[in-house]
């Protein structure tokens, strides 16, 4: 399967955790990472092809702007409007693989609707389109279905019930009423993955903002620490002295339990990062089993 990088946001690169999953960190929402070539389409119509390198994507009209700190002009991709019912409280940006298809690419905004664009690795780009459409299909009912499964699937991705669920996706499409084509079962499982994303967003956003504020705090508190060495260095008097020791002493302890509470938010962070990553290789290698079956039986029939 080729593997496509997904830098989402969070100070982690700051605090040195190291990023070995398939889906990494990077200090801004809108920031992600290609690993392989994948072909959108130029605002034009015509074919272009997004290099590996890091990107900051951005909304312009109904264009999705890649700006790659390795090249003065941005590369615009045409984008169609993406209903994102979840409440986002930054632009997030992120990309989505499609095992052997493509990359789905889509910005969340505050209180507007998002962008979304389909790339594909190898230039064909019919049955990305229909991902993309067969959305608006799902009827709300189904899509709170969808919802909760995909908190399911973000919480515990290898429990034995959402590995049965995840792949009875694969199979039955939109519901057992309907024969699921293969862009039909991608498509609910690229729906369930977004939203687990989203919600993933979210959380990271809550522990990135803790850490963020304790990391000023420790910075406020070594700063004080420091005022208060120099002080003693000058000072002789033993009453002053001592007032000034018992001081730095409190202030270090307070610097130690900001230490522990940073190491607890950045055990949440490397966690949700870890659970998305089972989520999104569940997905994957079930998509890829399927697509392999459905494979095998059109090379028997010819």
């Amino acid at each position: 399967m080729k593997k496509i990088i997904l830098c989402v946001f969070s100070f982690v690169m700051c605090m040195g955790i190291a990023c070995t999953h398939a889906w990494g960190f990077s200090i801004s929402p809108t920031a992600i990472t290609i690993s392989h070539p994948v072909h959108f389409f130029s605002p034009d119509g015509t074919d272009i092809i997004i290099n590996p390198g890091s990107y900051e994507v951005e909304a312009a009209s109904n264009t999705l702007r890649l700006q790659s700190p390795d090249t003065k002009e941005p590369i615009h991709i045409l984008a169609g409007p993406a209903p994102f019912p979840e409440n986002v409280e930054s632009p997030v940006a992120m990309a989505i693989p499609i095992p052997d298809e493509g990359i789905y690419l889509a910005l969340a905004v505050p209180k507007e609707p998002g962008l979304e664009a389909m790339g594909s690795f190898s230039g064909i780009h019919t049955r990305g389109a229909s991902l993309l459409q067969i959305r608006k299909t799902l009827t709300p009912q189904r899509q709170t279905q969808l919802k909760a499964f995909a908190n399911q699937l973000r919480k515990n991705p290898t429990a034995p019930d959402v590995q049965k669920q995840l792949k009875e996706l694969s199979q039955k499409g939109q519901g057992k009423t309907s024969s699921a084509s293969p862009a039909d079962a991608n498509a609910i499982i690229l729906q369930v993955l977004r939203q687990s994303y989203l919600e993933t967003s979210k959380d990271l956003q809550f522990y990135a903002a803790k850490v963020k504020a304790s990391n000023e705090q420790k910075k406020q508190v070594r700063e004080r620490i420091q005022e208060i060495r120099e002080k003693l260095a000058h000072t002789t008097n033993a009453k002053d002295r001592e007032t000034l020791q018992n001081m730095k002493e409190k202030l270090e302890q307070r610097l130690k339990d900001l230490e522990a509470q940073d190491k607890l938010g950045n055990f949440e962070i490397q966690r949700l990062m870890s659970q998305y990553n089972q989520a999104e290789q569940a997905a994957a290698a079930i998509l890829k089993k399927k697509q392999d079956t459905e494979s095998r039986v059109i090379q028997k029939i010819n």
